[in-house]
């Protein structure tokens, strides 16, 4: 069983000529861990998830299926962010041929659990004026299609950096989700 803390090395696993605090850096890290342990200690929404992979090298996401994009619009830019994992934000299309500007906003809907994707003006807090119905799906159909694929690769990178059983066990825990990972020796 192993029993380490966050910031401290299994013995099976380190060099048993050194311990952590003769090397300057491992006491800094061990030091700032302690910190970030104490920090997570008041918030009850977050807990500490131990056995992630550092400098990880290469990984491989899932590519956006531009298929997929709004026929007749140009992507010209985008204010968005990833809040816990919830994208909210606007992306912002160009119509090839007339120039006409449409701001398309995004969110995670926590009432339904899905991304909602809603054509708007691109200046004003209000819906386009200068699209059709089927402009507008088409707009909404390729945003949800991209930060989807965005989303994907936000979770592959997390699964990623937390391969190890006992990271994955933490996230587990720490979601609140009641899921439990299977034994793979059960039938």
């Amino acid at each position: 069983m192993n029993n380490t803390q966050p910031g401290h090395s299994d013995s099976r696993h380190s060099d048993q000529s050194h311990q952590p605090e003769d090397l300057p850096q491992a006491k800094a890290a061990h030091d700032s861990n302690e910190q970030i342990a104490a920090l997570v200690a008041h918030n009850a929404r977050t807990q500490l998830v131990p056995g992630l992979l550092n400098g990880a090298g290469v990984l491989s996401v899932q590519k956006w299926d531009s298929t997929k994009a709004a026929r007749g619009w140009t992507l010209t830019g985008a204010d968005l962010t990833l809040d816990c994992g919830r994208p909210f934000g606007a992306l912002y299309f160009r119509h090839n041929q007339d120039e006409r500007i449409v701001r398309v906003g995004v969110r995670w809907n926590h009432d339904v659990e899905q991304l909602e994707a809603l054509s708007l003006h691109p200046r004003e807090p209000r819906l386009a004026d200068n699209v059709n119905g089927s402009e507008a799906a088409a707009l909404e159909r390729d945003v949800r299609s991209r930060v989807g694929t965005l989303l994907t690769s936000n979770a592959s990178i997390g699964s990623f950096v937390a391969s190890s059983r006992e990271s994955e066990n933490a996230l587990l825990a720490a979601s609140g989700l009641g899921l439990k990972r299977l034994d793979p020796t059960a039938p």
